[in-house]
């Protein structure tokens, strides 16, 4: 099963969230921008990276192939780290 064959319920269970618990999850937050899956899990890597104390430059070295794919057939001018 793939991430994006969850993400509509999931996504479905937070609007129903913010539309009970607005104190929760405000109205004025676009569910699917700030919680989709792929940028959801983007952030919350990076987040726990910088938890961890992982330096800039680990963080972009790890994400750089993410930036890459992203970038296609017209790549990007990333960092060297």
């Amino acid at each position: 099963m793939k991430l994006k064959d969850l993400e509509g319920g999931i996504l479905d269970r937070l609007a129903k969230v913010q539309r009970l618990f607005p104190v929760l999850i405000s109205s004025a937050v676009d569910v699917s921008e700030e919680y989709g899956s792929y940028r959801s899990f983007g952030r919350g890597s990076t987040y726990e990276a910088i938890h961890r104390e992982v330096t800039d430059s680990e963080v972009d070295r790890n994400n750089r192939w993410i930036k890459e794919g992203r970038a296609g057939a017209r790549k990007e001018k990333l960092r060297m780290g």
